[in-house]
């Protein structure tokens, strides 16, 4: 399956699509690319499109005299916590673009302005994508890249703002893809960030499919795991952790009762992985007499795991609109899978570690075996540490 999906992206990085003239439009959609596509797909996909027609879905702050696009596309939106992380960074300037996804209720009405287009696109894909269904929802992929950079490009020429740079949060994206390859050819600066933590094994993909400029990496685990994955096209610079701008207060000494268990399951790509790690580990707190709280990751809702949390052991259960730095102050102990909030646990001072399942178990943290456990007795040795 993986193979034909790979062959499928391949044939598509070589059609020379209108608008997209030097793009690999294959790699541009990789994380949008779907196998098949059913009629509820559809008719978003076309829903979608008519409603872009209409309204604006990108809205603009700037500050200062803008020398400097700060992006932040559709790829995110529901993400609140890389948002303010993001908005660090950009604060970080005086002179910048802000441009924020997601829809606004400004009304443009731009359909028989790109109709033309849709039609090309439709005529230029039919050849590789003769399932109907599919091709329309290709079409609503490349339709949102095109008229997201066109309105962008629209807003900055109307206030004379000349760009010389442009952050975005992962370049790898359909839109951040796209925008990044055009500010290249104007040979204008590209920037992006790590907003996780990326192994050559979970994230080869962002590593050598990003063509910015500069990419500024969390450290040099960031930058070792970046060579092992096969970048090569620009800079990697480490500069830490966004997310941690201007939060630098010294850390108290806390004693630990260890009488609460956090556990920081991964996103919904994991949610078969995400029910075991927490059937287990209420296992273990029932068995040891211990209070469990769960702080589910961004793109999870905690309705979606009720049928196996057990209320009599898992006590407090937190969504979204919780930061994770503000979780790890509530626990005892932080016990995760691959969730990239251990950063969080250690900026707090909260001892954390890491389930491995099995053999076959990949873990971001492979190479931190001190802090590694398979079972409860591993899992109570740790603890005695503590």
């Amino acid at each position: 399956m993986q193979d034909d999906r790979m062959a499928f992206i391949e044939k598509m990085n070589q059609l020379n699509l209108t608008g997209f003239e030097d793009i690999k439009v294959g790699d541009m959609l990789y994380y949008t690319h779907l196998d098949t596509v059913d009629r509820k797909t559809y008719v978003r996909a076309v829903g979608y499109i008519h409603l872009k027609t209409l309204f604006q879905y990108n809205s603009f702050e700037t500050k200062g005299k803008p020398k400097t696009l700060f992006l932040f596309s559709n790829a995110y939106i529901g993400r609140n916590d890389l948002l303010t992380s993001f908005r660090k960074v950009m604060n970080l300037s005086d002179n910048y673009v802000f441009m924020l996804g997601g829809r606004t209720n400004k009304l443009h009405l731009s359909f028989f302005k790109y109709l033309k287009l849709i039609r090309k696109w439709n005529k230029e894909l039919k050849p590789l994508i003769g399932e109907y269904y599919k091709r329309i929802y290709y079409i609503k992929l490349l339709y949102r890249v095109y008229t997201d950079y066109a309105e962008c490009d629209r807003y900055c020429k109307k206030n004379g703002y000349d760009i010389n740079t442009i952050f975005t949060l992962c370049d790898v994206h359909n839109v951040d893809y796209f925008f990044t390859q055009r500010y290249n050819e104007m040979g204008r600066k590209t920037v992006t960030l790590q907003h996780g933590v990326y192994s050559a094994k979970n994230s080869a993909w962002a590593y050598n499919r990003s063509y910015s400029d500069y990419f500024f990496v969390n450290g040099q685990h960031s930058i070792e795991e970046a060579h092992k994955a096969g970048y090569e096209h620009g800079e990697l610079l480490p500069v830490g952790l966004f997310s941690y701008i201007g939060e630098d207060e010294e850390l108290a000494e806390k004693t630990y009762k260890q009488e609460v268990i956090g556990v920081m399951p991964e996103s919904e790509v994991c949610h078969k992985d995400n029910e075991r790690l927490i059937t287990k580990l209420q296992e273990y707190c029932k068995s040891r007499n211990k209070k469990m709280y769960i702080k589910f990751h961004p793109s999870s809702e905690p309705s979606m795991y009720k049928d196996i949390i057990d209320k009599n052991v898992v006590t407090g259960m937190f969504g979204r609109e919780t930061a994770a730095l503000d979780f790890v102050e509530q626990v005892d102990i932080v016990i995760i899978r691959n969730s990239t909030t251990l950063t969080a646990a250690i900026k707090k001072n909260v001892p954390a570690f890491v389930f491995i399942e099995d053999e076959q178990t990949h873990s971001v943290y492979e190479d931190i075996k001190e802090l590694q456990f398979r079972n409860f007795e591993e899992l109570d040795r740790l603890l005695e540490k503590t």
